[in-house]
Order: C-alpha cells, then sequence, then structure tokens
C-alpha cells in the first residue's frame, strides 16, 4: 500500500508541475510583450522645439527639390526651450540628447550621428559627428553666429562652406 500511496503523489507532483510550466508558457509572452512596452516607453525621450534657424548659401523661398538635392549645403538648427537641439544635415539628424542610427541603405549611408556645442564670444560652434559602422568619425565644425546670421562649415580635407542664415520659426 505504501508503495501505491508514493506513487500516487509522484503522479500528482508530475501533474501540478505540468500545470505550472503550462501557466508560465501561457504567460510569459504576456510579460515580455509588458516588459519591452514599459521598457521602450521609459527611454524615449519627445523633442518638441521652439525655434527653427535655417542656413545656406541662399535662403530658398520653400522646402524645394533643389534644397533636397543639395542638402549637403544646408543646415536647419532645431532648438528646444530646454536648451536641447537637433540639427538636420544633408538627411541626417544630429541630437544633442541622443546619438541617432541609420541603417546601410541604397541611398544613404549607415552610422551613428551625435553633436555637441560651444558657445565662444557669441559664437556657437556645432560638431557634427557621423561616425561609420567600422568605427571611423568624420566631424563637421559648423560656426554660427546669431548676431550677423552668418555659418561657416568646414570638414577636414574639404573646401569650406559660407553663407546666410535665416529664422524659419
Amino acid at each position: 500500500m505504501a508503495g501505491f500511496v508514493e506513487k500516487r503523489k509522484n503522479v500528482r507532483l508530475r501533474y501540478q508541475t505540468n500545470q505550472n510550466f503550462s501557466m508560465m508558457k501561457k504567460l510569459l509572452p504576456s510579460v515580455l510583450l509588458a516588459m519591452m512596452f514599459v521598457g521602450s516607453q521609459s527611454f524615449a525621450k519627445e523633442f518638441v522645439y521652439q525655434k527653427v534657424i535655417g542656413c545656406g548659401p541662399q535662403k530658398p523661398d520653400f522646402f524645394s527639390s533643389e534644397q533636397m538635392t543639395n542638402a549637403y549645403k544646408f543646415f536647419f538648427i532645431h532648438k528646444a526651450s530646454n536648451g536641447d537641439y537637433v540639427i538636420w544635415h544633408d538627411n541626417y539628424q544630429y541630437a544633442s540628447f541622443e546619438k541617432h542610427h541609420y541603417h546601410q541603405l541604397y541611398v544613404q549611408n549607415g552610422g551613428y550621428t551625435s553633436t555637441s556645442m560651444q558657445l565662444n564670444e557669441g559664437v556657437e560652434r556645432y560638431s557634427l559627428n557621423f561616425t561609420q559602422p567600422d568605427g571611423i568619425t568624420r566631424t563637421r565644425i559648423v560656426l554660427f553666429d546669431p548676431v550677423n546670421m552668418t555659418f561657416i562649415s568646414r570638414i577636414a580635407g574639404y573646401q569650406p562652406m559660407m553663407g546666410i542664415c535665416w529664422n524659419e520659426k
């Protein structure tokens, strides 16, 4: 009789273990989905700009196809009230508060963009950094004079670009 009771306990224990495992399998996708949703929400940062300054060889009448083909000649500095900024240049975004990842596409090089800014005698000096997947970083320096509304831009090994700036918003 003792052997029968022992066998019965083992069967009941196996049944409970299977039930617990089955319940865990049902709950696991929901728990993982909830963790991903909550995790992505806690790291997301909404950027709301208050002011936009455009810079280029000349002020365009509107956002034209010429601007898109010559995107490397234009800079749009989006400034938020909290000091954050995003610069759009050559179809890439350079944010002060995060590195931005771009995938390698047929029409666009992949890599990471970031930026930093220093203020020196009223001139804003922006460093636009583009890090390629192989680790090589290319830095473009942009000097923006908010009083005279002019800019100079330079990347090592290339001729500097100069132009005017204007308030977009």
